[in-house]
């Protein structure tokens, strides 16, 4: 029993020997910068304080991850604003060259998106599941039209 037990070990060992040896990920913390969406058919500035962390491991491969924070919007011809909690987590992981997994927890703001069945900015809060078969998001949760909060 005891040889089984210390030949399983040293297998693996053996198969986790060279994942040891890589090199170590590059990690960078990555500052989101405002921005405009015209996505509610008037300007909205985008102002997130979000933590976002790309890591790039040695055989090529990203992971971004998307951190605890929140986002100020507002009309560019307004003063007034909202503050949105986006805390996430969520992770997209570059699987192959062009070809992304995404997972994570929420709320999410999702805006300057192909989805039919969401408004043009949507708060989401609950869980997203992002359809293989076309255009759209099935959402288990509430979706709030943040371009109707603004306008």
């Amino acid at each position: 029993m005891k040889l089984a037990l210390a030949t399983a070990a040293l297998g693996v060992a053996l198969a986790f020997s060279g994942t040891a040896a890589a090199d170590p990920p590059i990690r960078e913390v990555l500052t989101a910068e405002p921005f405009t969406s015209t996505a509610c058919g008037f300007d909205v500035l985008i102002e997130p304080t979000q933590k976002v962390t790309l890591t790039t491991f040695s055989d090529g491969h990203r992971l971004l991850e998307l951190g605890s924070g929140s986002v100020r919007l507002r009309m560019t011809s307004a003063t007034a604003s909202i503050q949105l909690n986006v805390s996430g987590p969520s992770m997209f992981r570059e699987t192959s060259p062009g070809t992304f997994t995404f997972g994570g927890a929420g709320p999410w703001l999702i805006f300057d998106h192909p989805f039919v069945n969401l408004p043009p900015i949507a708060y989401i809060t609950g869980q997203i599941t992002f359809s293989e078969d076309g255009p759209s998001v099935l959402v288990k949760g509430r979706v709030v039209d943040v371009c109707a909060l603004l306008s």
